[in-house]
């Protein structure tokens, strides 16, 4: 009886264990994502109300009322969890190594918005908007394509014969989910190299320019003959 006990025990240490593993991808992805609503959050505490306001209305204070600031902070709070939601559920509507790419490709995209809005800090808040845009657009494609997929793939050769007017070849057929496939492949890494390499390029020329602003000022400090 006590040995059944212990096996039991075991087994789900095992199954909370793997579980919690499972959740490690979303709980490191999570402080970069929080990260990127705070520069949001102080993007429209501070830069939007001055270009609201001036030139049409001098005389209204520039700081948000308390209520514009709570329907602000909710609108954030709420497009960054449909974000975070949308990426889980392309995650867990894929399997084996699709999934596995979902994952590695969202988190590498949230870790690059935060470090690159960290990093280059006069366009941060654009770093973070696109971040937040693209991963929300690489979840909706991921599942635009499967549920296309799944469509497809519910028809047989025979209803589709009915509904173009003539028989459709097997080859034909075969030749479809192939295409399906390259899309899928096409679909998995569209997004994320497009984006990471936008974060890579601006960092870098970020990188030459602080560098050549640097090299300026020590010339400008040289002592003249």
């Amino acid at each position: 009886m006590m040995h059944d006990v212990g096996v039991y025990l075991a087994n789900g240490l095992i199954t909370l264990g793997l579980w919690l593993l499972s959740l490690l991808p979303f709980a490191l992805a999570l402080p970069f994502a929080l990260y990127g609503m705070l520069v949001e959050a102080r993007h429209e505490i501070t830069a939007r109300p001055f270009a609201r306001y001036i030139g049409k209305d001098l005389d209204r204070p520039w700081n948000r009322s308390l209520w514009e600031s709570r329907r602000m902070m909710f609108k954030l709070l709420l497009t960054y969890t449909l974000t975070f939601v949308m990426w889980i559920t392309a995650v867990e509507v894929y399997a084996r190594v699709g999934r596995l790419i979902i994952l590695f490709m969202g988190l590498l995209m949230w870790a690059a918005s935060a470090v690159t809005a960290y990093l280059v800090v006069d366009q941060e808040t654009s770093i973070v908007v696109r971040g937040r845009y693209s991963i929300l657009s690489y979840a909706a494609i991921l599942l635009l394509y499967r549920l296309i997929q799944g469509a497809i793939y519910s028809v047989s050769p025979a209803d589709w014969a009915i509904a173009l007017g003539a028989d459709v070849p097997m080859a034909l057929g075969q030749t479809a989910m192939g295409w399906l496939h390259v899309m899928l492949i096409l679909a998995l890494l569209m997004v994320p190299v497009a984006y990471l390499s936008w974060t890579a390029q601006l960092y870098l020329v970020h990188r030459a320019r602080m560098r050549a602003d640097e090299a300026f000022a020590r010339y400008q400090r040289r002592p003249q003959p």
